[in-house]
């Protein structure tokens, strides 16, 4: 086997393979100490240990036992983590040699991929370095397989960067890295020191000792989480999420997603308990559908959802709506059992035909809705003297367009009581089948009219459901871009109007119109004007 020397400008690396009861992962580990023996691997390598599913694991073919992962969220961050193994070290592998600053990476400079076999090192050069959010990735003109994931990535015999996986480009896989940051190199540097290790272990110990005494807290434990916030970088595609407790050792986690995000949410499962889910809804990109996404407080995907091509109620044989992307996400318990359940708005295009569905948080569907154009608001709560749950929903109607704007609507649903597709039906025989999709479930709906559209077409920006009389019962607050008010009773009806300084402003002296029922301003001759 390879045995680096001091003027070797190789690093010592090793193939990594952890094996579960019905699957397998296994990439590259750069070694970056040997007492304790401790390993450089992409975080994908560590789920199945994280989640106590695997069964062996091997280190250029020799298994190890006691394998225990180092929580360093600098390395989190670079989608890195370290496998360290105290019990056995190897004799043909020492420590990788760390430059003390992070290299800097360009398009066209010339790069090292390693692998373990120095006749399999592969030359290349960096093609493109993109930012997304607080994050780097490089991209690279070497051919790799997904066993490479984990490979050294090396300027001038110096460590600059990880592969992580690969793009396909003209069939090949090139592939894709993430440089080493100063922080994660600073906390690598710190795992060649034998003593700060063993004081890490002692004071971890002490820590672990008094959450034994104290009741077994597992606030002193890595493998809890108790979620204080989650971040999206701008048109980012990782979420990061930060830990609540005070003293712990895992202060983070982030997890990536195949497009960027365009909503996140962190809530309860249970009505008034702690956060413990987070919702991700993803973007269509490059033919990739978007997607809600129900992740646990440590970061795992739970569920995933995507809405089916060739699904959308509107889609004809000359016009067909696919790749859909989330655009709205609300949480309420609608059936009041003390558990959430998950509203989410799908919309093709940002402003096309789009599905509303309801999720329980195991994932089945429990509502599903049509609508001809997207939704923007929804707001839920007990309106009036009914006992049940109210969804109220603002949306534009692109099947009542007049040639250059949509018009606004306003519309609500009783509990889950949510089903078929918005009006005024006209294509009821949708789907490019021809099979009948049923009308739509609204209690009431109403559409936004405006006063000059040329000038201002109000949207409805906000709903809000509270007692604003002091009657004691609750009512709907529809708020307008343009400066109007709206205020609703549970069965529709609208019991006054308040207006802004903007409408005075913007109108003087012109009395603000009512909603229109859908029929009436569908059927009206008045349309558009």
């Amino acid at each position: 086997m390879f045995r680096k020397t001091e003027s070797d400008d190789r690093l010592s690396v090793a193939q990594v393979m952890i094996q579960a009861a019905d699957c397998q992962d296994s990439g590259i580990g750069v070694v970056v100490a040997r007492r304790p023996f401790a390993l450089l691997i992409p975080s994908h390598l560590i789920e199945l240990v994280e989640q106590g599913q695997s069964r062996a694991i091997l280190i250029n073919g020799i298994r190890y036992e006691g394998a225990k992962i180092l929580p360093v969220p600098a390395l989190q961050r670079d989608h890195l983590s370290i496998l360290q193994f105290r019990k056995k070290r190897p004799r043909d592998l020492i420590s990788a040699h760390l430059p003390r600053q992070s290299v800097q990476l360009r398009p066209d400079q010339s790069i090292l991929l390693q692998r373990p076999a120095p006749e399999s090192d592969t030359i290349g050069k960096v093609l493109d370095v993109r930012e997304r959010g607080d994050g780097v990735s490089v991209i690279t003109n070497i051919e790799v397989s997904a066993g490479d994931s984990g490979s050294p990535l090396l300027v001038s015999g110096q460590l600059a960067a990880v592969c992580q996986g690969m793009i396909h480009r003209e069939g090949a896989g090139t592939a894709v890295a993430v440089p080493l940051s100063h922080d994660s190199l600073s906390e690598l540097r710190k795992l060649r020191h034998r003593h700060q290790i063993g004081l890490l272990s002692v004071l971890c110990a002490a820590l672990l000792a008094v959450a034994v005494m104290f009741g077994g807290f597992a606030l002193y434990s890595a493998n809890t989480f108790s979620l204080a916030s989650i971040e999206v970088p701008e048109d980012g595609n990782m979420v990061l999420a930060r830990n609540a407790q005070a003293l712990t050792l895992r202060s983070s986690w982030s997890r990536s997603f195949d497009t960027p995000i365009r909503r996140s949410l962190a809530f309860s499962s249970r009505v008034g308990g702690d956060r413990n889910r987070i919702a991700v809804g993803t973007a269509y990109e490059d033919g990739i559908d978007g997607a809600i996404n129900l992740l646990d407080s440590n970061g795992n995907i739970v569920w995933s959802y995507s809405v089916p091509d060739g699904e959308c109620i509107y889609s004809t044989t000359e016009l067909t709506f696919d790749g859909y992307l989330v655009d709205t996400i609300h949480i309420a318990d609608l059936n009041e059992d003390g558990l959430n359940e998950l509203l989410v708005a799908f919309v093709h295009n940002y402003f096309e035909a789009c599905k509303l569905l309801v999720f329980d948080l195991s994932g089945e569907i429990l509502a599903e809705y049509w609508h001809p154009g997207s939704i923007q608001t929804i707001a839920t709560g007990r309106v009036g003297e009914a006992n049940d749950v109210m969804v109220v929903v603002s949306a534009s109607n692109n099947a009542i367009k007049t040639d250059w704007w949509n018009p606004q609507t306003l519309y609500a649903f009783r509990g889950l009581d949510i089903a078929g597709q918005g009006p005024p039906y006209d294509d009821l025989a949708g789907g490019g089948g021809g099979e009948y999709f049923s009308p739509g479930t609204e209690l009431w709906y109403y559409i936004i009219v405006n006063i000059d559209p040329d000038f201002v077409r109000a949207n409805c920006y906000e709903i809000c459901i509270d007692d604003f009389d002091g009657d004691g019962v609750n009512e709907i607050q529809a708020a307008l871009t343009d400066g109007r008010f709206y205020y609703l009773d549970g069965s529709g009806a609208q019991t006054r109007i308040d207006l802004a300084d903007r409408f005075h402003r913007d109108f003087p002296d012109v009395d603000p119109p009512q909603l229109v029922d859908i029929w009436e301003y569908h059927t009206s001759d008045e349309i558009g004007e």
